[in-house]
């Protein structure tokens, strides 16, 4: 049986009276904001976590990018012992360097890898300047030695020519012809 409808006095003005109970049957306004309030925090509740999983991917996505990068950099690393020319290791050693600056942006342990190919390449540098000066100093003549000795000086004309004693600029050889030697 359906509920006695109120008395005139307590009814809004907006309700109409229910003669026929079908009130009842229908869903009341509460019970339809408190169902599309259930439905809207649902919705909220799945697209959070969708973003979630999105964000997820794409820094998988992203350390995957980088793995790569750092694999890549370990490979070139790879063949800078193999060749004998030295500007073939120029691009390993900028690649290196680049990938570096940027070391903040990787995982700890793809930090480690770069840091200890960023060393092993410095460390060949410094080896490859080193044995250049070595190679540069063994196989050359007096004259070369001198001509690099020479080669960062500043010499003054008047004054290195001359010896100081002489400042005419001549020289110590016009030095000997005015002395009548």
């Amino acid at each position: 049986p359906p509920p006695p409808p109120p008395p005139a006095e307590t009814r809004d003005e907006d309700e109409e009276e229910d003669i026929f109970g079908l009130n009842t049957l229908l869903p009341c306004k509460r019970k339809q904001e408190e169902e599309q309030t259930r439905q809207a925090a649902e919705m909220a509740r799945m697209a959070a976590k969708a973003e979630a999983r999105s964000a997820e991917r794409a820094n998988t996505v992203l350390d995957g990018r980088r793995d790569a990068l750092v694999r890549s950099v370990e490979e070139a690393f790879g063949f800078y012992n193999v060749t004998t020319k030295n500007w073939t290791r120029t691009p390993v050693d900028m690649l290196v360097a680049k990938v570096h600056e940027s070391l903040q942006k990787f995982s700890p342990q793809q930090g480690e890898r770069i840091q200890r190919v960023y060393i092993s390449v410095k460390e060949q540098q410094t080896k490859r300047r080193q044995v250049a000066k070595q190679e540069m100093n063994r196989d050359r003549s007096a004259f070369e030695m001198a001509q690099s000795k020479y080669a960062g000086m500043d010499i003054s004309i008047r004054k290195a020519v001359g010896g100081g004693a002489n400042v005419d600029g001549r020289g110590e050889s016009c030095a000997h012809d005015i002395n009548g030697s």
